[in-house]
């Protein structure tokens, strides 16, 4: 795996990148893998959009790209879907922005996981046509879906640029798949 100089101050990274990815992963170590690094580094979310996210070394944030939560939170916009009997998407909160939308996403593990889940995100024009569309492994694959414990509720952050073409009439749209047939779920 690559090696961070210790005095790095900045990471930019690109979660969906098979080199960032293979870069951080020990296969059968999920411990081995970006969690780890974020971590150990004590590294805090500047900012994301999409895929990118931008890190700084012992930086305090208010955001995450994933968290375990202790408590069911309150949460905006609930909406209770099962996801192939084994996940619970609980619902989201959303914050609108001039060219974007800060999601966050609740899921709850209705069972012990067996497979690993992804999203995507997709920005629809005024025509239901999409437009933009964001893939990825639930929890960005720091904290894989197998890994999650029987009734464990997990919430992840992501950022959707909205083109400026779209400013004035555009739904999201989300579904899960899983993660390794890329066969949909929902």
């Amino acid at each position: 795996p690559y090696v961070l100089p210790d005095n790095a101050e900045y990471a930019l990274l690109d979660l969906n990148d098979p080199l960032t990815f293979n870069s951080f992963y020990i296969p059968g170590k999920p411990d081995g893998n970006l969690r780890k690094f974020i971590s150990k580094g004590n590294w805090g979310v500047v900012d994301m959009i999409g895929s990118i996210v931008l890190l700084k070394k012992n930086y305090l944030s208010d955001r995450r790209l994933y968290r375990v939560l202790d408590e069911m939170p309150a949460i905006s916009h609930e909406g209770l879907v099962k996801v192939d009997g084994n996940i619970e998407f609980l619902g989201y909160d959303a914050i609108f922005e001039k060219n974007q939308v800060r999601l966050t996403l609740f899921w709850k593990a209705a069972e012990q996981l067996k497979g690993n889940y992804g999203n995507f995100i997709d920005i629809l024009n005024s025509n239901e046509e999409v437009k933009y569309r964001f893939e990825k492994p639930i929890c960005y694959r720091m904290y894989p879906t197998y890994l999650w414990q029987k009734g464990e509720i997990v919430s992840e952050d992501y950022v959707v640029l909205i083109p400026e073409s779209m400013k004035n009439g555009y739904s999201v749209k989300m579904g899960v798949f899983d993660y390794k047939t890329g066969i949909s779920c929902s």
